[in-house]
């Protein structure tokens, strides 16, 4: 069960990030996407603080780079000790300092994506009218000392955490399997995959921060070359997992395939309903009410065949996946 809660939990973490993609999704599936960030944990990015209190951006900054990792690696270690302090009694010793280790890293994987998305979205500038804004909060210019530092402290994480932890995981567990195996240290990462694919989870935390990294880096002017660009942050873990099959169990290979096909049909439908392969929902489009030759004309325009194409193409591999997981 608890292994298919963390395929569940990584399943709406993915997820709820394709809400960065400017598609028509309407209301009712941004309501799904912000309910799958609160599953998930991402309670940053699914609740907006500015309705809550009034909290600037480098206030936010800072709360989220620097106390939330202080909190993930001093958090669980205070914990425990208050609890052996004053429910066990005894002194600390090694079990405690393993306890402590596995804890912290229950919570990196859980607020993994939060942290990325956080950093990331210090440096998600766009242009207006010839200046650079801030994108989560158009008030900020992106110049100036207070920026220049907040910044600098986004990309530090970004290199240190959002790059760093999940390597240094993956290198930490590949030199110590037998320990991957025989301690509880590494146990909630390692544990439901096969043996030579202890490492597998660090490449699902680098599947979403390179599914922030595409919302954040990719223009949302350039909707197109952001969404096909997901798509292939999608495709290629789909693949591997077919090719790989990482899992211990086949239930669960099974269960995660059809969480990656199922984010990747979601991103996929949603692209075909902004090309007008597929009808938007009643009352969900956000059109501007057009005359219907105008609208047309714009279909048209959008409906090319290189698009077709390329939404077919992707169609065809997804099947295939499919095929090859034999679900």
């Amino acid at each position: 069960a608890a292994m298919v809660a963390k395929i569940g939990v990584n399943y709406v973490q993915t997820t709820s990030l394709l809400a960065g993609f400017d598609l028509d999704w309407g209301r009712s599936v941004r309501y799904a996407f912000s309910a799958m960030g609160l599953a998930g944990g991402a309670v940053v990015q699914a609740v907006s603080l500015q309705c809550v209190a009034d909290i600037s951006y480098a206030s936010r900054a800072v709360v989220a780079l620097v106390g939330l990792p202080l909190a993930i690696v001093l958090g669980p270690g205070v914990a425990l000790l208050v609890r052996r302090r004053w429910l066990q009694g005894g002194r600390p010793g090694e079990s405690l300092r393993a306890r402590w280790w596995a804890s912290s890293l229950v919570l990196v994987w859980l607020l993994y994506s939060t942290i990325a998305h956080e950093a990331f979205r210090v440096v998600h500038c766009v242009n207006v009218e010839g200046r650079r804004w801030l994108r989560a909060d158009l008030r900020v210019a992106c110049e100036g000392s207070e920026y220049a530092a907040v910044r600098g402290l986004a990309v530090v994480v970004i290199a240190c955490v959002v790059a760093g932890v999940p390597l240094g995981l993956a290198a930490g567990m590949r030199r110590s399997r037998a320990a991957a195996r025989s301690e509880d240290v590494y146990s909630f990462l390692a544990d439901p995959y096969a043996a030579r694919f202890c490492w597998w989870e660090t490449t699902i935390m680098l599947r979403k921060a390179a599914l922030i990294a595409v919302v954040s880096y990719i223009p949302a002017e350039q909707d197109d070359l952001r969404v096909y660009a997901g798509l292939g942050v999608l495709q290629v873990p789909l693949l591997l997992h077919a090719v790989f099959l990482p899992y211990r169990k086949s239930a669960q290979n099974r269960l995660e395939g059809f969480a990656l096909v199922a984010t990747f049909l979601t991103l996929f439908v949603g692209q075909a309903i902004s090309l007008e392969i597929l009808p938007k929902p009643e009352g969900e489009g956000g059109g501007d009410g057009g005359d219907g030759e105008g609208g047309a004309d714009a279909g048209g325009g959008v409906l090319s065949s290189k698009n077709v194409a390329l939404a077919l193409v992707t169609a065809v591999n997804a099947g295939v996946v499919v095929v090859m997981m034999g679900v």
